[in-house]
């Protein structure tokens, strides 16, 4: 048998690696289009963060936890010391009153701030009262009044936003002290507590503006008539 021609297969190059294909698509993007690196914002050294002050018996504990959280975030302050850190910030006789359930173990910082509500008397019954019992002093900015009365009530009622509306909008209409704004108040029952609140500071402007300008009416005619007889005894001179 004659010999079959040989079928001279060439040798197919092996696949190239997955690298070698993609490399030049990338290659050919352009840099813009690759995402930016998020830019790196180093801690606030301790040394240029103020320290809180200590915390006494009979201090706002809500201002305060504020003041000291914003302190702990900024110094980088791990959660599970942060506890550790407002107890080192007590004084003496705040310490005294809850060191008798920790003991010496580590501290939760939430645990911490409810015992130290118990210790301090921090409870709802009190600022329910003082909330009731809080008038607008005389010449007080009606702006500072809302303020405490807002705060009262947020701690009157710290669960229960209803009431804490409700409260604050019935205490401020009553204990205004200004029976004038109070009557305008109680025809507004639609408004909320922030327009109620602007138009009682716009009311009371416009009552003391009002008021100032009978004032000057006042003081001008009287100055007029006190001026009467002197004009008088002027003319008899001169006839």
């Amino acid at each position: 048998m004659a010999d079959r021609p040989r079928i001279i297969q060439q040798a197919q190059p092996a696949n190239p690696p997955q690298n070698a294909q993609m490399q030049p698509r990338f290659a050919q993007q352009p840099l813009t289009n690759r995402p930016a690196a998020a830019p790196f914002v180093a801690p606030v050294h301790p040394l240029f963060a103020r320290t809180p002050p200590q915390y006494k018996s009979g201090t706002d504990l809500d201002i305060y936890l504020q003041r000291f959280r914003a302190f702990a975030q900024v110094t980088n302050c791990p959660i599970a010391e942060q506890g550790n850190l407002l107890l080192s910030l007590l004084d003496d006789k705040a310490l005294y009153g809850v060191c008798r359930i920790f003991g010496q173990g580590n501290v939760v910082l939430e645990e911490l701030v409810v015992q130290l509500r118990r210790a301090e008397g921090l409870n709802s019954e009190r600022y329910v009262a003082e909330l009731r019992n809080r008038k607008r002093l005389k010449n007080e900015p009606i702006w500072e009044f809302h303020l405490d009365l807002h705060n009262l009530a947020k701690k009157a009622y710290p669960a229960n936003d209803a009431m804490r509306q409700g409260s604050l909008r019935q205490t401020f209409i009553a204990n205004i002290n200004e029976p004038y704004i109070a009557s305008r108040l109680r025809e507004l029952p639609h408004l909320d507590m922030e327009e109620l609140l602007d138009t009682a500071i716009m009311l009371y402007g416009c009552h003391a503006a009002a008021a100032k300008s009978v004032n000057a009416i006042c003081s001008r005619s009287e100055l007029e008539n006190s001026a009467i007889p002197e004009q008088r005894d002027e003319l008899a001179q001169i006839r």
